[in-house]
């Protein structure tokens, strides 16, 4: 009669029960996560805690009426009690951050109060020395100390989410790395701008040789240094720098662009100084230096077996044109020449990145290959197989299911819930299960299958192999699909009388491109975790397809001569716009695996995006130049001006554009994919309502069990029969329910909307980190209610997503670059008249007479020229 809370306790979690009466009988019931944690673990399920009330993940909570524990209370009653170990639960996290970023700005406040006392005080030269050492030393104690990675929780400072070297650990710790870097080449930079600027030699001596020399390959290697950093986060962490990849918004891949960016900085400041040292020091023979310089940077990245081949490629062609416009005084103040100056580097700096993210993607495709063919389509499983015999002793002896096998009143259903639930570890997650149970006489007591034991065993004979276990059988693989497969036999016996069989089926789950469920419930802790969403396979055998999953045509576009190529085996062949690996496995079959290279639009797209990042950049970097400017009260030259705003009035309204024809085409999209999904309900619907019109109602029966799994299967979807009351009546996939992912009830809010009237509808839904849609339909027939989920359907809606943004950059990338040029030719025109005028004037001498402008027009600065003649 009054609210309450209390603990609720399950096998999977905690959780608080929250209970309300709101009248006429009924309760407002409502679940508060304290802990859940899942049967599987992979990409989408993790063990989650409730961070707003628990401490930490490490902690037991307990009975509220236990003795041990420190309890937790709610209006003066205890709900629960948390027991944990000191050492695991951080006293007051909040102030722990608090102290941690008063600390790291104390030292950084340190570094920069020295350096400018330094700068007050001594020589620039020492001074820029000096600071360059401290900052190098300060970052080595941090990185010596761990700080502030072993004081934080944070996911920045995750070894987890990535970890590369003992100067990487974390990517907190490499966006430090790089923001010292940085700093550093600040220093130097602003150097040369004031001091190095002067320096000039009338000999080349064997030692300031060497040092251009040394110089020219630091130049390739400041080139190199965003590609190194792209290549580091990208082996040793599952972030995606590919906007053609993902769409993810997450802080980690966006302090991941931002160390992109800033390793940008680096490279255009000193590819400055370096390019500026070599050519006025080195004079006519600096093109013979650089030269020198890009062949040990090549020697060595040949040795380290690093690509380089883009990079200098790139680094060549900016620093050709550099000297050809000679932009190397364009940055004393801010003028057109600085604005072309700044989008050359840009160029090229966003074309070698997007080279290197073809390749790195090229090499995951065919990585990934090579693991999903180890992985998946391998034909043992020796752990597997040993644990199955570890078991099968166990089943043998269990007193319950003797008893309950040769009971003709009791259900079998709890035998098959036992031995999946207790004998069966986590390791066989990866398994689709099947548990027969047959009496002494051979008979199937399982209600949806009618095959008799001698028949399992005539085909065990025909189509299977012993293993070196008893009872224990490997399918082969040949004429079949690629999965492995075995079946368990295990005789019960009870005294000297045999109660009777039970026969587990294993079949490998099965990853198949454009579907998720597999995905959903294969348990990573126990292999890799592949995402196989853009991989077709295919098997062959004796140069015939015998089987196939993907959208790859084998039969048409696939070369069968390539399976007498060792490279095949080896390292892979490209062919027709994919990149295709094999493996040969038992009784002669080769398996192909396929993934679709990247294709040119989405190489421009990835292109056209960082070189949005880095105007985005450019636009901070003048705001910065600008202020500089104004406080130090030097004029931004006026075709600076002008270049400018044009450039401004054709960047903004075109992002402004890009963006709305985006949200219009995610919506488009988004209504398109939902009309697909109302329109097969409606359909599958109508086959339903047709098979009940038969029968009284779609119960649990073998019959419609039996029709569902048919149904779906012709139909390529999961299918989920509720009863009008909402409760779980029938599915063509059990596995999530048995393993607790979802509720065997339907969602309220779609009950509701079945209860008003409502034929058809789309809901979202989510399971553990893995958003998606699910089209319900009322049978009118008997009131139950139809669900088909989408597991893939968030993963389409993204696809659709990327396909259009790709579109969009590739359009924007080629239309900024037209208007950019355009703009630097316009500003050019509008700046002539005034640099013609200011040519003639500074020939103007009073001591000869002068000769008056010709100018032919009556424009403005036509009338100034008349007014001067």
């Amino acid at each position: 009669d009054k609210k309450s809370v209390q603990l609720v306790k399950i096998a999977r979690g905690n959780f608080l029960l929250y209970q309300q009466p709101i009248g006429d009988n009924r309760q407002l019931m409502s679940l508060v996560v304290l802990t859940r944690d899942f049967p599987i673990q992979n990409d989408f399920l993790s063990n989650i805690w409730n961070e707003k009330i628990l401490p930490s993940a490490k902690v037991n909570i307990l009975e509220p009426f236990s003795s041990l524990g420190l309890p937790v209370s709610y209006n003066g009653a205890v709900l629960f009690r948390l027991s944990f170990v000191q050492s695991d639960v951080s006293r007051n996290a909040s102030g722990n951050l608090w102290a941690v970023s008063f600390i790291f700005l104390a030292i950084v406040s340190i570094v920069l109060a020295l350096m400018s006392w330094l700068y007050k005080t001594k020589s620039f030269g020492f001074a820029s020395v000096i600071s360059v050492l401290a900052l190098i030393v300060s970052r080595v104690i941090l990185l010596a100390t761990s700080f502030p990675r072993s004081f934080s929780n944070s996911e920045i400072f995750s070894a987890q989410l990535f970890a590369s070297s003992t100067l990487n650990p974390s990517l907190g710790d490499l966006l430090l790395n790089v923001i010292v870097i940085l700093c550093i080449a600040i220093i130097i930079f602003r150097y040369w701008q004031k001091v190095g600027v002067t320096v000039k030699f009338k000999e080349l001596s064997p030692l300031r040789l060497l040092l251009l020399v040394l110089a020219a390959f630091l130049l390739l290697s400041i080139w190199h240094y965003p590609v190194q950093t792209l290549q580091t986060i990208t082996h040793n962490s599952s972030i995606e720098l590919a906007i053609t990849s993902s769409l993810d918004a997450s802080l980690i891949r966006i302090l991941s662009l931002v160390a992109i960016l800033l390793t940008w900085t680096t490279a255009f400041l000193l590819n400055h100084v370096f390019i500026n040292f070599i050519t006025t020091i080195g004079g006519k023979h600096a093109h013979r230096i650089l030269l020198a310089g890009t062949f040990i940077f090549g020697l060595i990245n040949y040795w380290e077996d690093q690509p380089y081949i883009a990079t200098v490629c790139v680094a060549w062609s900016v620093i050709l044109i550099m000297q050809y416009a000679r932009f190397s005084g364009s940055l004393v103040r801010i003028q057109y020449k600085t604005f072309g100056y700044f989008f050359v580097v840009l160029f090229g700096l966003a074309l070698n990145v997007a080279i290197r993210i073809y390749f790195l993607d090229k090499e995951q495709q065919a990585e990934n290959q090579v693991r999903f063919a180890e992985s998946y389509l391998v034909d043992r499983d020796s752990f597997g197989e040993f644990l199955l015999n570890d078991l099968t002793p166990k089943i043998k002896e269990d007193a319950f299911i003797q008893t309950r096998l040769v009971s003709p009143f009791l259900s079998k259903l709890p035998i098959q819930q036992k031995i999946r639930q207790v004998y069966f570890s986590s390791y066989f997650n990866k398994y689709d299960i099947n548990i027969q149970l047959f009496n002494s006489a051979g008979d199937n007591l399982t209600a949806y299958t009618s095959v008799s034991f001698s028949d399992i065993i005539k085909s065990l004979d025909a189509n299977a192999s012993r293993t070196a276990y008893e009872g224990l059988y490997r399918l082969s693989a040949k004429g079949r699909d690629i999965a492995q497969q075995y079946v368990l036999v295990i005789k019960i016996d009870r005294g000297v009388l045999v109660s009777g069989y039970v026969v587990i089926e294993l079949s490998l789950k099965r990853i198949l491109p454009q579907n998720s469920y597999p995905e959903l419930l294969v348990d990573n802790r126990f292999r890799e975790s592949l995402k196989p969403n853009d991989l077709t396979y295919a098997s062959f055998a004796k140069g015939k397809v015998q089987a196939s999953a993907g959208d790859f045509n084998y039969e048409k576009d696939f070369d069968k001569r390539l399976l007498g190529e060792p490279a095949l085996y080896a390292a892979g062949v490209v062919s027709n716009g994919y990149q295709h690996f094999a493996v040969e496995g038992a009784d002669n079959v080769v398996i192909v695996v396929s993934s679709m290279l990247m294709t040119t639009k989405g190489f421009l797209a990835n292109f056209s995006f960082y070189l949005i990042l880095g105007l985005l950049l450019i636009l901070l970097l003048v705001l910065w130049l600008g202020i500089s400017n104004l406080i130090k009260r030097k004029q931004v030259f006026y075709s600076a001006r002008i270049q400018l705003f044009i450039t401004l009035s054709f960047f903004v309204p075109l992002l402004v554009v890009s963006i709305i024809t985006l949200r219009m085409l995610n919506q488009s999209s988004q209504d398109q994919l939902n009309a697909t999904y109302l329109n097969r309900a409606a359909f599958i619907a109508e086959q339903l309502e047709d098979f009940t019109t038969n029968k009284d109602t779609i119960s649990g029966s073998s019959t419609n069990q039996e029709y569902i799994t048919e149904l779906a299967r012709l139909a390529n979807v999961e299918l989920i029969c509720y009863d009008p009351h909402g409760v779980l009546q029938a599915t063509s996939q059990s596995s999530v329910f048995e393993n607790q992912l979802m509720a065997p009830i339907a969602h309220p809010l779609a009950m509701q909307k079945a209860r008003d009237g409502e034929k058809i509808f789309v809901l979202e839904d989510k399971i553990g980190s893995l958003s998606y849609f699910i089209a319900y339909a009322r049978l009118d027939t008997d009131r139950s209610l139809l669900a088909i989920p989408y597991y893939q359907s968030a993963a389409s809606v993204e696809s659709v997503q990327i396909e259009a943004l790709s579109e969009i950059l590739v359009i924007f990338g080629v239309v900024f670059l037209l208007l950019l040029l355009f703009s630097f030719l316009i500003s050019r025109w509008l700046t002539f008249p005034i640099e013609f005028i200011t040519n003639t004037l500074q020939r103007t001498r009073l001591e000869r007479s002068d000769e008056p402008i010709n100018w032919k027009s009556n424009d403005e600065i036509g009338l100034m020229v008349n007014s001067y003649n």
